[in-house]
Parts: C-alpha cells; structure tokens; sequence
C-alpha cells in the first residue's frame, strides 16, 4: 500500500510538471512570480511559528517545478530540506 502511494504521488508530481511546461511562458512566469513571493512569505512566516513549516514546504516544493526556478529558489528550497534536481 505504501509503494502504490509512493508511485501515485510521484505521478502527479510528474502530471504537475508536464502541465507548467505546456502553459504559456508569460502565463507560467505570472504564475511562478506569485508562486516564488508566497513561498518566501510561508517561509518566513515559518521561522517564527513551527505551525508554518509544512505549508512553507509544500510551497518550496511547488516553487521547484517551474523552469524557472533560479538559484534563490534552490537555495530557498535547501532551507527547508527540499534538495533541487538541477
């Protein structure tokens, strides 16, 4: 049971990926700039309040998804245990 959840989270993960890739470059930039300030905004948010963490995560993790995360994104995204692909 914990394999099929591993498989099936994995999968959407790749579906997410795949459908940024396919939108509109100026749509994604739009969609990763107002991804990337609420990431950093959880995240600080986070260093003072521990009930933060999880969604400041989940945002870091999302954030890692666009082309065009940039290298404060990856080094937002080591902060916080997320260790970037590229």
């Amino acid at each position: 049971a914990f394999a099929m959840l591993v498989v099936a989270s994995l999968q959407h993960a790749v579906r997410e990926r795949q459908a940024l890739l396919r939108m509109d470059p100026s749509a994604r930039a739009g969609l990763y700039d107002a991804t990337e300030r609420n990431a950093a905004a959880l995240c600080r948010q986070a260093e003072r309040d521990e009930a933060f963490r999880g969604r400041c995560e989940d945002a870091v993790g999302f954030s890692l998804k666009f082309p065009e995360c940039d290298a404060s994104c990856r080094d937002l995204a080591r902060r916080w245990g997320h260790e970037p692909s590229r």
